[in-house]
């Protein structure tokens, strides 16, 4: 109830952010909590979007200046999916992205979610990241970390292929991902245990 005054009293008071995101309560149908997931108040918020961190519901949470929306332009509606996370990125590095730590939105899990469906994914997300890398100012930790991004989203695509229990896709990514990016051996090696908590959970 008290998401859109915490937020607009956040931009009020930081007349340099243009928007601001929340965390999120994941619940079922019947509105049961499944997961709490808080944003990183103090993250670098376009590192941390461009490595699939910290954007818990990030179109549902997120609150944006009308002048900031206006400057920056909407979605992009040429990609197939992940126009949220284009958009996120195009909120970090133009009108600057803020969160709140607290979950102040509930986030539906249902067996519909396109999130779920990984090979939609694969075109839009190089498209995002080609483009991006194709600008000429971008700060020089995101150039300079060009590997462990692309290995991010590689990641996120084996991690994708690996709940979906495809193994061929899973494993040519996780190996795209170790190849840009050694640093997420660790990441990938725990795969199978953490598939293995959540199994345990239900």
């Amino acid at each position: 109830p008290e998401k859109l005054a915490r937020q607009i009293a956040f931009l009020d008071a930081h007349k340099d952010i243009g928007a601001v995101q929340s965390g999120a309560r994941f619940v079922d149908n019947e509105m049961r909590t499944l997961d709490v997931l808080r944003c990183q108040e103090d993250s670098d918020a376009l590192w941390a979007s461009l490595q699939f961190q910290n954007l818990p519901s990030f179109p549902s949470s997120v609150v944006i200046r009308k002048t900031s929306l206006e400057r920056i332009g909407g979605f992009d509606t040429t990609l197939v999916i992940l126009e949220d996370w284009e958009m996120a990125i195009r909120m970090a590095r133009l009108c600057g992205l803020a969160s709140i730590g607290d979950p102040l939105v509930l986030y539906r899990v249902h067996t519909g979610n396109r999130s779920k469906v990984i090979d939609i994914h694969v075109a839009p997300g190089f498209q995002v990241l080609d483009r991006l890398y194709a600008l000429p100012d971008l700060p020089s930790n995101i150039v300079q970390g060009r590997g462990r991004i692309y290995g991010s989203f590689f990641r996120m695509l084996a991690g994708g292929y690996f709940r979906a229990r495809k193994p061929i896709p899973f494993l040519r990514w996780t190996i795209r991902a170790l190849v840009e990016d050694p640093a997420q051996i660790g990441y990938m090696a725990a795969f199978p245990l953490r598939w293995l908590r959540r199994w345990r959970s239900r």
